[in-house]
């Protein structure tokens, strides 16, 4: 856990996964006590959604409108309480780190 391979033309090379998301970790972190509270990644959340609704990827494949100011919250609501495995209210960046390796992992 935490580490990854990474099959390239030069090789299979190692990566160090919390090294990598540790930045990303930081920019949801806004106040930078170590944990994201639900607001902290509701701010961010929004801020992804949008810029996903600039430059689209795909259709969300629930049918809600996206652009629905309580769709956006009620999806980083669900997703944070996913995050959150413990009920905290604070994702912590072991938390963090699970969530992105799944994440890694569901993407093929």
């Amino acid at each position: 856990p935490g580490s990854s391979f990474h099959a390239g033309a030069k090789g299979v090379k190692l990566f160090d996964l919390k090294s990598v998301m540790r930045p990303l970790f930081e920019v949801y972190d806004r106040n930078g006590d170590g944990t994201i509270c639900p607001q902290e990644f509701a701010e961010c959340h929004n801020i992804l959604q949008a810029a996903l609704r600039t430059h689209p990827v795909g259709q969300d494949p629930s049918g809600a409108h996206s652009e629905d100011p309580e769709h956006l919250e009620t999806s980083a609501k669900r997703l944070y309480c996913s995050i959150d495995t413990d009920g905290d209210e604070a994702i912590t960046f072991e938390e963090f780190i699970k969530w992105q390796q799944t994440c890694l992992d569901d993407s093929g």
